[in-house]
């Protein structure tokens, strides 16, 4: 099996905090005028960012330089600098991290530099409105610090009180599920266009594309080399991160099996999210610079969509504005017993929204 998928994501929270079940690590890694070459490993104490620097960092954005893809890009096709917020989620668990054009002791400034936490036993939406403030602060504090010991310093403190934090929060009812009003909302966004064309485009794209890591169909297999990673630029469909990215895990939820990585990409300054399913290779990381010139929404795709197929989108939509799980996967087999089976295991799934999984 590959070892992304053996590794990442995996973590016993009860190991990592016994008492509560509650843990959050925090890493940093990258460039800083304090070090004169890379940043060394700081704060990476668990797999998943272990694994989280070696594939954005290393294999990312380190091979996207390598190739040089960026430079061939024109002013209007390339994002002027790093400047992302992502989170990566499977199953309970969850990173959430900030990426910003930095430089090294001698000048170099081809790399950034992140901090990322690994959240265990933590609600998604409770994370966006806690823990991603925190990763901005400490962002700021870090472009202002001089020397590398004032980044450990930022690093500790930073990891101290979001475990603090993240300790005695008590979940109230604004972490409960949306209500249809918000999915509604969310679905009927003008950015989607006035008949939802938009979603049913995306929604074919799943299908399409991604079918691969469809409920039922994605098992972990010793070779992974035939699961390849998908990539889509969707909207935010509304004005706030904090409130887009739950809602697009939520969606998610009924279309893709619970043991897939869901890597969601943010620019500070665009509207877009750039979703990557399953293992990201080195192309997956164009994305962080090309604007929307260079890769364009694929709600926008004129894909040519017969009419049975926009019958069963809409009545997909309609059932996730309804608070329910889809009758099937867009990309699940839909005929005899496997279909059935799909359906139930994401029924299961999409039930469990509010308990085990984080993205209420």
């Amino acid at each position: 099996m590959s070892d992304f998928y053996m590794r990442f994501l995996m973590e016993d929270g009860q190991r990592l905090e016994p008492e509560t079940g509650r843990y959050i690590a925090l890493g940093a890694f990258g460039k800083h005028p304090g070090w004169d070459d890379h940043i060394e490993d700081l704060g990476l104490e668990t797999d998943s960012l272990i694994v989280a620097k070696q594939v954005i960092y290393v294999q990312g954005v380190g091979g996207q330089i390598n190739t040089g893809a960026w430079e061939k890009l024109n002013e209007e096709q390339r994002l002027a600098a790093f400047e992302h917020t992502f989170v990566w989620l499977r199953g309970s668990q969850f990173l959430a991290g900030q990426m910003w054009s930095s430089s090294d002791g001698k000048g170099r400034t081809r790399y950034p530099m992140l901090v990322c936490a690994h959240c265990v036993g933590i609600p998604l939406k409770w994370a966006l409105q806690s823990v991603l403030p925190r990763l901005h602060e400490a962002e700021r504090e870090c472009q202002e610090a001089k020397t590398a010991e004032q980044v450990r310093l930022i690093l500790n403190t930073a990891r101290s009180r979001l475990r603090n934090a993240a300790r005695t929060a008590v979940w109230g009812t604004e972490l409960d599920a949306p209500s249809p009003a918000v999915l509604s909302r969310f679905v009927s966004a003008p950015v989607f266009g006035p008949t939802k064309e938009g979603w049913l485009r995306f929604l074919y794209w799943l299908r399409s594309q991604a079918g691969a890591f469809a409920p039922g169909r994605f098992v972990l297999k010793e070779d992974m080399s035939d699961c390849r990673a998908q990539q889509a630029r969707v909207p935010m469909g509304v004005e706030s991160p904090a409130e887009a990215i739950p809602l697009w895990a939520r969606f998610l939820a009924g279309h893709v099996d619970p043991l897939v990585p869901l890597l969601f990409v943010w620019p500070a300054d665009g509207n877009w999210v750039d979703i990557t399913f399953g293992e990201p290779s080195t192309q997956e990381y164009f994305c962080l610079r090309a604007s929307r010139t260079t890769i364009p929404l694929t709600t926008e795709i004129p894909y040519d969509l017969d009419q049975k197929f926009r019958e069963l989108a809409t009545h997909l939509l309609t059932d996730f504005q309804s608070g329910v799980a889809p009758r099937t996967p867009v990309s699940g087999v839909t005929e005899g017993k496997t279909g059935a089976a799909v359906t139930s295991t994401t029924q299961s799934w999409f039930k469990s929204l509010t308990g085990k999984f984080p993205w209420s």
